[in-house]
């Protein structure tokens, strides 16, 4: 009875030990990857910044007035989005759709009187950040962003 009762707890401690090393093994998604870091394009004011949160991307740029270098730094959640003019310039609202978050691409539209896609890889080393837009159409454009040390918070506050 002795022995059996060992077995049985010897068995339930392997297996209950076994699903911890499988969920540790599960790869990280892009926006778990990357939640947090920023990116900046070289000779100009446009940052991309990633969270694993509601609110998953911050595409900020950056001008120049009278005053000095002003900054825009909306934020972008999936679903209906609101904009006080800055983004579409009309102040309309409109809609974000994650169409792929997986290991290496993060992927998405955005509908606002059209749609448009943005495709976001980063290079093996994590350092450089390539953002395809309007894949295969006549709008398509390629943009190369390289990783930054500052936080979000320090470049929007």
């Amino acid at each position: 009875m002795k022995k059996t009762l060992l077995l049985l707890i010897g068995l339930t401690i392997i297996s209950c030990g076994s699903d911890d090393a499988d969920n540790s093994s599960e790869p990280q998604t892009f926006l778990e990857k990357y939640d947090g870091m920023g990116f900046k394009m070289l000779y100009s004011g446009n940052y991309y910044y990633f969270f694993d949160d509601t609110f998953f991307l911050a595409d900020i740029y950056e001008y120049q007035e009278n005053e000095g270098v002003v900054r825009y730094c909306p934020m972008f959640k999936e679903g209906l989005n609101s904009d006080d003019g800055n983004i579409t310039g009309y102040g309309e609202s409109f809609t974000v759709t994650i169409l792929k978050n997986d290991t290496n691409i993060l992927a998405y539209e955005i509908n606002s009187f059209g749609i448009q896609t943005e495709k976001l890889t980063v290079n093996d080393s994590g350092d450089i950040l390539t953002v395809l837009y309007n894949e295969g159409t006549d709008d398509e454009g390629l943009e190369t962003y390289y990783k930054i040390d500052s936080s979000f918070s320090s470049i929007c506050n």
